[in-house]
C-alpha cells in the first residue's frame, strides 16, 4: 500500500496498526475521531504527505519525526498534540507545508526559516507558545502563522520582548518568610 485516503468517515482508536505500512507516502485520515500518538507512523519512512488534522491524538510530538526524510506535507493541526515543537523539524529539508495549529504546543518556536528553505507554509496559530520568534521567522511566514499564542514576543506587530533576555519569561519572586508578606485584618 502506497496511499491511504479515509477522511471524514468517523473513524475512532489509534493508529498502531499503520506501522507496518513501510511503503506508504500519502495518508489522509484527516477530520475523523482517531486517538494516540502519532509514533506509530514513525515507522512509515516512505512518508511524502501526511494528513491528520481534527482527531483527538494527544501527546508529543516525538524528535524522530525527523526519520520522515521524505514528507513534504504535514498537517497535524485541530487536535491535542501538547509539549514542545522539536527543533528536529529543521532535518526535514523537503518540507513545503506544516500545519500545527490548534493545538496544545507549548514551548519556544525554533528558527526554522534558514533550515527549511523549501517551507512556505507555517501554521502555528492558537497554541501556548511563548517567548521570541525570529525576525527571519516573521517575514518569511508573517505575523498571522503566529497568531494566538499571547506569550510571544518579537518585531512589530508582536509585543516587544524583554530588554534583557529576548525569549524568556518574566519571573516572579514570591517572598519566603511569612512574616514578609502584607499584614491583613479581619473586620468582624
Amino acid at each position: 500500500v502506497v496511499g491511504l485516503t479515509l477522511p471524514s468517515l468517523n473513524l475512532r482508536g489509534p493508529i498502531d496498526s499503520l506501522s507496518t505500512l513501510t511503503y506508504l507516502r500519502f495518508l489522509d485520515l484527516h477530520e475523523n475521531r482517531l486517538n494516540g500518538t502519532v509514533s506509530p507512523l514513525l515507522n512509515c519512512t516512505s512518508l511524502e504527505l501526511l494528513y491528520l488534522s481534527r482527531n483527538d491524538f494527544s501527546g508529543e510530538i516525538p524528535p524522530e519525526i525527523s526519520s520522515l526524510r521524505l514528507l513534504l506535507r504535514l498537517d497535524i493541526s485541530d487536535n491535542n498534540i501538547r509539549g514542545p515543537i522539536p527543533t528536529q523539524f529543521a532535518k526535514l529539508t523537503h518540507l513545503l507545508t506544516l500545519r500545527l495549529q490548534n493545538n496544545a504546543l507549548s514551548g519556544h518556536v525554533p528558527d526554522l526559516s534558514a533550515s527549511l528553505q523549501n517551507l512556505t507554509e507555517l501554521n502555528v496559530t492558537n497554541n501556548e507558545l511563548r517567548g521570541h520568534v525570529s525576525d527571519s521567522m516573521l517575514t518569511k511566514f508573517g505575523n498571522a502563522s503566529f497568531s494566538g499564542n499571547h506569550a510571544l514576543c518579537g518585531s512589530t506587530p508582536l509585543p516587544k520582548c524583554s530588554e534583557t533576555e529576548p525569549g524568556t519569561e518574566t519571573t516572579i519572586t514570591v517572598p519566603a518568610k511569612p512574616s514578609s508578606f502584607p499584614q491583613t485584618s479581619s473586620v468582624t
